[in-house]
């Protein structure tokens, strides 16, 4: 058995509470997607593989992840 360190990120949410069609995990917080701040803290722990489980509006945030992050690896989690 090997010892893989892997961050997985949960950002499938739809974010009915924040009355936006923008996904959740895209709104920004001091001039960063809420992703992007979650991502760059994974970045600094060194994990082996990142995955990211998208689901609502899962194109805009696979582009974003394969824009910014090309390394991380997204997951689609379906209903």
């Amino acid at each position: 058995m090997s010892n893989l360190n892997v961050a997985i990120v949960l950002a499938a949410g739809e974010g009915t509470r924040m009355k936006s069609n923008a996904p959740k995990v895209l709104h920004e917080v001091c001039g960063s997607p809420i992703l992007g701040h979650v991502l760059e803290t994974v970045k600094e722990l060194k994990p082996q593989q990142s995955v990211v489980i998208i689901g609502h509006q899962k194109d805009l945030v696979m582009q974003y992840i394969n824009s910014e992050y090309p390394k991380v690896q997204t997951v689609v989690q379906t209903k």
